[in-house]
This record gives C-alpha cells, structure tokens and sequence, in this order.
C-alpha cells in the first residue's frame, strides 16, 4: 500500500541531526585504500623479469632511503611473468621502492631505489566510483498500525541507481493501545538530502530501501531490475562506502541480487551485516565494507558485475531512529613506481692502420681499441669486425674476452668505467682494391646516449674504420699505323707508346714506378719488318719481337717505331701486349691476351675493298588478294672502298603480277628481273653518309598463300670481305628477302527465328549473326571493313523493331551497316516483326533469307549480294503459321418429343491435327421452341444468355495435357409441336482452320453441325358409361369406356388402367382396338 494515505493520525516524531553534508563527506573511509603497483623492466634490451623481489619500505620522515636503520620495511611482493608487481593495503605515509641486487633468470640486476612516494590521508579514503543514492528527491513513507501490512512509497529519483527508489515500512509493535509509528524519510525539512529511520511511541517493526528500477511491484525485490551492473567498476572497485550513524547501537543488512533467470523468485543473493555504531555525540560512521564481507545466503550467491537490485534493511528495537547518508562503491587509489634496470655506459671505439704501404698479399695489421666512459660499468659488449673480402686469412689477439675471425665478432664480457680493451687484428692482403675495415659495438646491455647499438652510422664514436690499398702501377699500351688502307709493296709505320699512368683514379692514391717491363709485338703473316727505332733506354729484338724497357717512371713514356712491307692482299690485324712487369698492374694482367686491356693494342689495315650489302622490305606484309604491294631493294657500301659494276637479280615470284618500278639508280628490267646498280659509293670524311641505290618494284597480288620475294647482289667489281656476289646465300648481306602472307575475310551469317509455328498476330523475333572467322595458319584473317547485311522482310511480316550489336540499321531497306568485325569477333542484328494476321493465304510458309551484300575485303569462300544459298554469307530461316483442323458434332437423345418434355443435346468438339488450337468459341443458341434448362460441358464454361461454350484449348497430341476433344450436353424443353432443328458453330478461334472459316454460317463445313427433333402435341379424353345404374345383385352389367385424342398429333403408347370396384366381378372386355389385361386392369390402346 501507499503512504498517500496513513493509516491513523500522525504522531510527534523525533529525528536524528547531523552536521552539514560537506563536512561529513570528507571524514575518512577507509585508511588503506591505496595501492602502489608498477612494472619491473629494461627499457633498453628488455629481457624477462618474473620473480623480482621488491621490498615496501616505510619512510622514518627524513626522505633518505635508510634500510638498515631508521627505515621500515611494511610489505614485500615478487613480480609476475610480466614484471608487474603491486602493493595493496598502504597507509598513509612516505614510501621507497627497493629492488634488492639479485640475479633472476640468469641476469645479475643491480639495486633500484624508487623515489620518494608520498600517500596522504585523502588517498587512502579510496576513489568513489558508483553513487547508489546520494537522497536528493523528497520521499517518506509510515506505517501506524500493527496489521502485517506493509506500506511502501515508490519515488522517481535521479540520483538513485536505476532511477528509482522502493520504501517499505511494516510495524510490528506498538506501545499500548498500539500507539507509535516507524517512518522512513528522504530529504525531508529537519534531515535534507539524508535517508532517515524514526520510529516513536515504542514502535518496532520493518524498515528496507530497495533499489530495483523502476516500474515494478515496491514491496518485491525485481533481482532483474537494474539490468546487470558491475559493481566493481571493471574491478576497480573493491567495497561500498555507507555513511550512517544513530545515537544507539543497531543494524545495517546489505543485501545483493544476480538475475536468476525466473521470474518472481530471487535465489541468488549474498548479503553483508554492518553494525551501526552508537556515536552520542555525533551520530555518523563512514563505513567501508569490502566486497569480501557479502556472504552467499541464496544459491551461489550473487555476482558482483551483475547486479540486478540492492536492498537495505536497519533494525535496532523499539525507538530506534537512525540517518544515513552517501551510499556507493569506492576503490583504491593507484599510484604506479615502475622500475627501470637499464644502465648507461657510453662505450668508444677507434680503429688503427698498423702497416702502411703494403703490397698485394702482404700481410696488414689493425688494433681496435673499446674504452667505457662510464657512467656505468658495461657488460654483454660485442665488437663486431666487418673484414672486408680482399683481407683474407684473418687472426686476432685480445686484452680481454674473445674473437672469432669467421664471423668477426669480438666479445667482452664486462668493462670497468674508464677501462679498455684492445684487439689486435692481422689479415693477409689479397686484392689491389682498396680495402675498408669496419668495427663497431653491435650489443652491450647498457644504453649508450650518443650513439645507438648496431645502427651502423659511421659518424658514431662506437663506430671506426682503416682502409689499406696494396701499391701498384698502371701500364697502358697504345698502337698507331701510317696508312691503315695501304697498297701491295707500301711500306706503312706502326708506332709503339708506352705510359705508366701517375694516378689511381679509383683512390685517387700515386702509383709506383714500373720495372722489369717486357712488350711483344705479333706482327701478322703478309707484312715482313724492314725497320724499327726503340726510344732512349729501351731495346727492341727483332727475332723475337720484343720490346724491353728496363724502368718506367710514373707518368713517363717510351716508344717504339716499327717498319713493314705490304706483302699480299687482305685484312690484317697487328697486335702489341705488355707480357711482364714487377709489379701489379692495377687493372690489367700482363701476357693474358685480352684486348680489352689497357696494356694491349692493334691496328687493323686493308687492302681496298668493298663491303656491299642488301636489304629488302615490303609495304605490307599482310596485304588482302588484289591489292598492291611495293617492295623496296636497298644497296649499302660499307666500304671502305667504293664499289662499281654493281649489279642486281630480284625476279617476282608465282602470285605477284608485275606493275611497275622506280629506280634511284640505274635500271630494272622486269622480264628477266636483272637492276643494273653501276656504282655504289662507300662513306668518306666528305661524305659519311652517301646515298644509298634503290629499287621499288610495284606488284599486284593475285592468290592467297605465303609468297617470297628475293634479292641477290650478282655482281661488283671489288671484294666483298664476307660475302661473294651471286653465290645467293641466303646467310650472306648481299642477299635478302621479304615475305607477304595475303590475308582475307571469311564473313559468315547464321540466323535463328523463334517461334518456328507462330499464330496470326503473334510476335516473331529472328537473330542473325555475322562473325568473321578466326585467322589460321593456311588463311590469315584480317578485320572487315565497310560491311552491308541486307535482310529485307518478305510480304506477311510486319516489322516491329531492329536492334544491332554494332552499327546501324536502315529498316526501310532492312540494310545493317557495320565498319568494322575483327578476326574472331561477332556481332549481332535483332529482327522483331509481327506475323500479319490478315495476309490473304494463312497457311503459306515465309522463308526470311538474309545475306552479306557488301564487303571491303576479298572473301575466299563467298561473293556479297550474289544470291547464292550454298555460300556461307547467306542463311535463311523459315517459319510455318501455326494452325488447328477443328470440327464439330452434334446429336439429340429424343428425336421426337412431346411438346413440354425435356430434350438432351450434345455438340461434341474435336482437334483433328495440327497445332494446340488455343482458346475457340462455339456458338449454340437454342432455336424458338425449346427452352433452356441446363448444361454441362467437359472442359470451359458455357454461358446460356449468349449461347456461347467457350474452350480453353485442344490438341490432336495425346502426349499433351490438353485433350482432343471436349463435350457439351444442353437440356432443354420443347415448348411448341414441330420440327425443332439446333445449329451450333465455332465462331471464333486462335488459329486459322485449314478446311473451315469460323462463323462463316456454312453448314457444309467441319466447324458446324445441327441436330432436328419433332415435337409433337396429343389431347386426350376418356369417357365412361353403365349401361344400368341400379343393378340387382347378380345382374351383369356393362361399362363402356370411349378414349378420344383431340389434339393434331397421333397418340401411341397409349395405356388406359380400369380397376373394378370391389363388389363387382369382371367377366369379360371388348376393346376395339388394343388388348385389355384383366390381372392388370391396363388397356392397352397403342
């Protein structure tokens, strides 16, 4: 029930008074609510810190870390897998982290002290994170009578959880007379903003605020209410803070609800009981209750992150009033000290030359040196030694630690601050390129400020080099001749020079002098020495050749002069090559006879001769049959002399027809093929590029299939020095060829039209397809062009609409134009037309034929617009109308009736061949005479007002689930005497009937039939006489009956029935005509 309306008069009240709200939400909660964690790690190599002792240490006030003296040691925790480690329950003070010198897991940690961490009393009070109530919304409720009636209040509320607020007051006890009340108030005028309990007049009994949301019973707990909140904020928080006081000693019950799923019933419940202190002179008590304290008091109890309703009860015997205020979940603070192992040691390195000016494969020396700057002493150090690939066979020698010469890598276990180490490091010089060593400090387990490991940057001070060049020389040998195109019997010079170069341009470091030189000169068979002039200092030996120079200063020359006689025609080659020398040569190896080399040269010199060559090339390689190609003979004289008397053979093979020719020289006689050429100028300083002699011979090509055309130089006056004029090897310059392979279209046209059988009216869609077939081997297609289809429709199709892939259409003409249709491509033209229903013959096939009429190219297997169906540019299709042979029967069951009885016709309907007739009408209206009663037809419906059976379909097939035939039965009665003749008719049908006309009235033809009946109408009378009314028993007597038809037709069938009276007895009858029954009484009349 409501508060609304109490039950007995209010009584005087007291009530509890607390100091200003502010004031009292500033008391402390808790003092341990803090909680230092943080994370143990080496922010600069990482590594794995799980089971690192830590110790809590409590500051004696001086901010000196004194653990073995004034400082206390409060609380000690190992770190987990992932470094953290925490400490929970802290007090309000100041505090060091200390991490104790340890080794874990096989690392040696130094000592870590944290800096000063100060708590303050605020801190440990915890971190509010849910408010359940802070009792803002104006609420009371009270209860006045001993009844075991509860009375609740349900109140909106803000700042209640769930919105909503449930009071529930149940006295149950009074004083005497029942006399006091109990009340529960909110933010009422003497306690604003507090939930307070009174009760007065010695009264006792219930008093619960509950929590559950809104719209719900006040007086039942809804565990689903609130949904499902988590109390614990994630886990932050740990426990409800609850401020509330009272003059005497009570109770305070907290009870929580998890939503068990069913409804009505709360089994999952956990509750905690607080103590409610008596504090005269100031009645409140922040309390903290830790989430620890809620016992499990239904089922499994209920789950902190998913509450659905919260219920508080206070209890303290009779008079007993308390006030409470802030009720909601609180947390520890955190404060995070994380440790960082990470030392710093700045670690130098430099690297030194030992030897200096080595030759090749000398061995070379280099001292590294490491020294540790300190601040902290370094561990885990490794050098690593980037020897390069010309330093071989490398050793080393060190202070301290380790080297191995195939990777490079130096280790130093540890280095004091302001320590060094040296590795002294010997390798064996194995190229003549300079070599660059390269050290650096690739790892070491402290941070170097200036200069990160391993990075590679050589500006680093963990990071020097050395480079070592072997000494060398460079020789290079240079080969001039007096006339390098001499004649027979000339005697040309060949002049020796001899440098040693002063520079190595790759280190831009001075060469050495050479020594010990020795220089051969090959002269070629066909020259014969006449002479030679060695410069000062130097010997040449003719019988062997060679040329000594004893000593060669860097960037001196030497020379030597060699005449010889021209003994023969021909090409000659006179090399020179340095053979030995003391030293190295920096990029060339004496004696090894590579022309490459810059201490070998040769001269080259000829005789005079002609190096002619020819090339030939067509203007289309892929031309169509009939068109003309142009095919271009190009004489070249590389020289170097000029040739003359040049002359050509180029005769046209089988499928070329001759049509003419331009010559730039000279002249072409088609018939025997033969181009005079004369002269051919080689290139000269005055002339580097003459004009080269050409021929273009014009030809019409005349049949498919590859066709080559060949070229050959004949003749010339001079040699050719690789090829021989008119040996026509087709390997050789001064022969060459070109090949055409005509190309042709092949258009090709299928056509499809659907339906095939179509019905008058009926729309008719054909599909022509022109493509041009795929390019082969034995026929090269290439695109058409400037393509005509004509598809012009034939008389009874009525166009409708065209629709093309690709170009246009002129529907007038029934013409499809297309520009272009590649090699394998296809495109498509769409004929929509309506088959015309009132063409004067419905039963004439029509044959649609449409056919390529025009084209650019040749096509090999077909003529445009010739007409011919056997070719394949032309296709046709053909389309037969659709038709049904429909007929008709009909009969009557009584051909003759009598006028007012009922007649049956039947009109039987038949499909006797052809197509699915469709939907047909038979026209049946009963003639004067005959009235309608009913019908009935085997398929379709029959309407009697028009007399028209109408029938969906027919079909002569019997596979098909149309039948092929179909019954009407019409009952009518005869109203009037006489011939009565029933005429029915098919009237209308979908498809044309090849032997009738539907409604045309004649009775002649299949579609319509009649069926007669005579009606006739009798009248007749019957009279009866006696010829004695008063007879005595016994006497006979006689009746005479008298039948009598009045009417216009014969009666038959004519049946009279006398049955005698009990009392008489028949004897005898006499008819005149007929025969009488005596058993029956019948009197057969007939």
């Amino acid at each position: 029930m409501n508060d609304s309306a109490p039950k007995s008069a209010r009584r005087g009240r007291r009530r509890l008074l607390l100091e200003s709200l502010e004031s009292r939400r500033l008391l402390a909660v808790a003092s341990d609510l803090v909680t230092i964690r943080g994370q143990v790690t080496d922010s600069f190599i990482g590594g794995d810190f799980e089971d690192v002792a830590l110790d809590l240490f409590r500051d004696d006030g001086d901010g000196v870390f004194e653990p073995d003296t004034d400082d206390v040691e409060v609380n000690m925790a190992m770190a987990d897998p992932s470094g953290n480690y925490q400490f929970t329950g802290v007090t309000a003070g100041s505090y060091f982290v200390f991490q104790p010198a340890q080794t874990v897991n096989g690392r040696s940690l130094q000592q870590q002290i944290s800096p000063l961490i100060t708590v303050n009393s605020t801190q440990v009070a915890g971190q509010a994170f849910q408010t359940i109530d802070s009792f803002q919304t104006t609420q009371s409720v009270e209860d006045t009578v001993t009844d075991g009636t509860p009375v609740t209040s349900t109140q909106a509320a803000a700042e209640a959880i769930g919105g909503s607020r449930d009071l529930i007051v149940d006295k149950t006890q009074g004083g005497t007379g029942d006399i006091g009340t109990i009340e529960i108030g909110v933010n009422q005028a003497v306690s604003p903003n507090l939930l307070s309990f009174d009760a007065n007049g010695f009264a006792n009994g219930q008093r619960s605020v509950i929590w559950d949301g809104a719209g719900d019973d006040a007086a039942t707990v809804d565990d689903d209410g609130l949904g499902a909140i988590d109390l614990t904020s994630g886990g932050s928080a740990t426990g409800l803070r609850f401020v509330i006081g009272s003059v005497t000693s009570g109770t305070a019950v907290i009870r929580l609800y998890s939503d068990d799923g069913i409804a009505g019933s709360q089994t999952l419940v956990s509750q905690a009981t607080l103590t409610i202190p008596a504090l005269p002179t100031q009645p409140t008590s922040v309390e903290y209750i830790p989430f620890t304290d809620f016992q499990s008091v239904s089922g499994s109890g209920a789950d902190l992150t998913q509450i659905g309703a919260i219920e508080l009860d206070v209890s303290g015997g009779p008079d007993y009033d308390a006030i409470a205020d802030l009720l909601g979940t609180v947390g520890p603070n955190i404060i995070v000290q994380n440790i960082d192992n990470a030392g710093e040691a700045d670690l130098e390195l430099t690297k030194t030359l030992i030897t200096t000016e080595p030759t090749l494969n000398e061995n070379v020396v280099f001292d590294v040196v490491v020294t540790n700057n300190g601040p902290d002493p370094a561990t885990g150090i490794v050098v690593t030694d980037r020897i390069p690939t010309g330093i071989i066979n490398t050793t080393g020698t060190t202070s301290t630690g380790t080297f191995t010469p195939g990777t490079g890598l130096w280790t130093i276990p540890s280095l004091a601050v302001g320590a060094t180490a040296t590795l002294r490091l010997t390798g064996q010089l194995d190229s003549l390129d300079p070599q660059t060593n390269v050290a650096e400090i690739t790892s070491a387990e402290q941070l170097d400020a200036d200069s990160p490991r391993d990075n590679n940057v050589l500006a680093d001070d963990d990071q020097d080099a050395a480079t070592v060049t072997a000494t060398r020389v460079d020789l290079q040998l240079s080969k001039a001749v007096s006339d390098g195109q001499p004649n027979v019997g000339d005697e040309i010079t060949f002049t020796l020079t001899l440098q040693n170069s002063s520079l190595d341009t790759a280190t831009d470091a001075t060469l050495s002098t050479a020594t010990g030189i020795l220089v051969e000169d090959r002269l070629p068979a066909g020259l014969t020495l006449v002479g030679n002039t060695p410069s000062a200092g130097t010997s040449f030996n003719t019988s062997t050749n060679r040329w000594s120079i004893s000593s060669l200063d860097v960037g001196g020359l030497a020379t030597l002069e060699l005449v010889a006689r021209v003994d023969q025609a021909g090409d000659f080659t006179n090399e020179a090559e340095v053979l030995a020398v003391t030293q190295r040569d920096r990029d060339s190896t004496p004696g090894n006879d590579l022309i490459d080399e810059d201490d070998q040269d040769e001269v080259l010199i000829q005789t005079p001769v002609a190096d002619l060559s020819l090339t030939k090339t067509v203007s289309n390689e892929s031309p169509t049959v009939g068109e003309n190609v142009t095919f271009t003979i190009t004489v070249d004289n590389e020289g170097p002399n000029d040739a003359t008397g040049v002359q050509v053979q180029d005769r046209l093979p089988a499928g070329l027809t001759y049509i003419s020719d331009v010559t730039s020289s000279g002249t072409y006689d088609s018939d025997t093929g033969l181009w005079i050429v004369g002269d051919v100028t080689a290139p000269n300083p005055g002339n580097p590029i003459p004009a080269m002699p050409t021929l273009q011979i014009i030809a019409r090509v005349d049949s498919l299939g590859t066709k080559t055309n060949s070229a050959t130089i004949t003749a010339s006056d001079q040699s050719d020095p690789d090829s021989t004029p008119g040996a026509g090897a087709s390997t050789e310059d001064d022969t060459d060829s070109a090949t055409l392979t005509p190309n042709a279209i092949d258009l090709q046209l299928t056509k499809t039209v659907t339906p095939t059988r179509p019905e008058p009216g009926d729309s008719i869609t054909y599909t022509i397809t022109l493509s041009n077939a795929e390019s082969s081997a034995a026929i090269p297609i290439t695109t058409a062009t400037n393509i005509q289809v004509t598809d012009l429709l034939p008389a009874g199709l009525i166009l409708q609409d065209a629709q093309v892939t690709d170009g246009t259409h002129v529907d007038a003409t029934g013409t499809w134009t297309v520009d272009s249709l590649a090699a394998g491509a296809s495109e498509t033209l769409t004929l929509t037309a309506i088959l015309d229903p009132g063409r004067s013959d419905l039963f004439a096939s029509i044959t649609n034929t449409a056919e390529v009429t025009q084209a650019a190219q040749f096509d090999p297997d077909s003529t445009p617009d010739n007409q011919d169906a056997s070719e394949d540019d032309q296709a046709s299709s053909i389309i037969t109308p659709a038709q049904a042979d429909l007929s008709l029967t009909k009969i009557v069951d009584n051909v003759n009736a009598d006028v007012g009885e009922n007649v049956t016709f039947t009109i039987t309907a038949r499909h006797d061949s052809g197509d699915p007739s469709g939907q047909f009408i038979v026209l049946d209206s009963l003639p004067t005479g005959l009235q309608f009663v009913e019908a009935t037809a085997s398929i379709g419906t029959y309407d009697e007002t028009t007399g028209r059976w109408t029938v969906p379909e027919l079909d002569a097939d019997s596979g098909t689930a149309a039948p092929s035939f179909a019954t009407l039965e019409i009952v009518a009665t005869t109203l009037s005497r006489g011939t009565l003749t029933n005429s029915a008719e098919i009237i209308q049908a979908t498809l044309p009937d090849p032997d009738s006309t539907p409604g045309n009235g004649l009775i002649g033809e299949d579609d319509q039939a009649e069926a007669s009946l005579q009606a006739e109408q009798i009248d007749l009378e019957l009279f009866k006489t006696v010829d004695n009314l008063t007879p005595r028993l016994g006497e006979t007597i006689q009746y005479e009956i008298v039948v009598r038809n009045e009417g216009l037709d014969t009666a038959t069938g004519v049946i009279v029935e006398e049955n005698l009276p009990a009392g008489l007895t028949f004897i005898d009858a006499t008819p005149t005509t007929g025969s009488f029954n005596s058993s029956s009484g019948l009197w057969t009349v007939g």
